[in-house]
């Protein structure tokens, strides 16, 4: 907002902070509006930028694009993409909340990953090949400031699509968090969305979204080998769905996601060219497959009996 029409970045924050969080707060039916507005207005708004980047720069030059010699490696790369499925992975339940079985389930986290995303991550690695991203490597493929200048309905047009499209991820994270935090501390939902949107704000405000290129490295690093531990469980040790024998706290799976983001960590400073967000998971999984083949075999015994 501040790039493209030179609004302070303090205000923006702080009226989005209020403003998510009394969204948040009204329930998941508001979610659920704010999501079916946001996602065609993204596709939309996201097409009428990469029109005017092409019209701009032209066609030619944005499949001449090779790239930026030395901005991030190849893992590095990948550890970005998938630290925003790990990041975003942590949401699956928002948009699976109304499947009626499995299959419903998996076709629609298929719909967000990786479909969604990959259009998303499209739109932006077109702006950048047009060159008309603004610092790229801090702000990725942003085309908001592509729609600015362009009139006042397409101004007004990309104002609305900024609150609506950031609220959708803003407000569904904000109510995840709210839920998993009024659980753990016998709280209410409403009351950790006011703590937690006002955490958010001041973070937000003291600039810590500067930092996102490395927020999204320390999810590679630290968040995906939960993934591994937790699909090794589930699946290959057919604990799906079993409550009936659950435990408060899981030795071995934290042991395994500690080897793995030992891996990841080491990975990151050492070979960043190996990707830490593939290594990391590797080992965890690996890790969990011997650590916790006698937790599911005590479990199958106490089964049987």
């Amino acid at each position: 907002m501040h790039t493209a029409f030179g609004w302070k970045a303090t205000a923006v924050i702080v009226f989005a902070m209020i403003l998510y969080a009394f969204i948040t707060f009204l329930g998941i039916k508001a979610l659920s509006i704010v999501g079916l507005i946001a996602v065609p207005f993204f596709v939309i708004m996201g097409l009428v930028g990469v029109g005017f980047a092409a019209g701009e720069h032209g066609i030619s030059s944005i499949m001449a694009y090779t790239g930026t010699a030395g901005t991030m490696t190849f893992g590095g790369a990948v550890t970005i993409v998938i630290a925003g499925f790990a990041d975003a992975g942590t949401m699956t339940a928002d948009f699976t909340r109304w499947s009626k079985n499995g299959p419903e389930g998996v076709l629609a986290s298929f719909t967000a990953f990786p479909v969604a995303n990959s259009i998303a991550f499209l739109f932006g690695a077109v702006v950048v090949a047009a060159g008309a991203a603004v610092n790229p490597a801090q702000n990725g493929g942003d085309f908001l400031p592509l729609l600015s200048g362009h009139g006042p309905v397409v101004s007004v047009l990309a104002l609305i699509f900024v609150f609506v499209n950031l609220g959708s991820v803003c407000a569904h994270c904000l109510y995840n968090g709210a839920v998993g935090y009024s659980h753990l501390f016998g709280s209410r939902m409403r009351l950790m969305t006011l703590v937690l949107g006002l955490i958010g704000g001041l973070a937000a405000v003291a600039g810590v979204w500067s930092l996102f290129p490395y927020w999204l490295s320390m999810l590679g690093m630290f968040v995906s080998p939960i993934g591994a531990v937790m699909i090794m469980d589930r699946l290959f040790f057919g604990n799906a769905g079993r409550v009936d024998d659950a435990e408060p706290f899981h030795g071995k799976a934290f042991a395994a996601w500690a080897l793995g983001s030992i891996a990841a960590t080491m990975v990151h400073m050492w070979v960043p060219e190996y990707g830490e967000a593939l290594i990391g998971p590797v080992v965890a999984g690996a890790a969990f497959a011997v650590l916790g083949r006698g937790r599911t075999q005590r479990a199958a015994l106490n089964q049987s009996i």
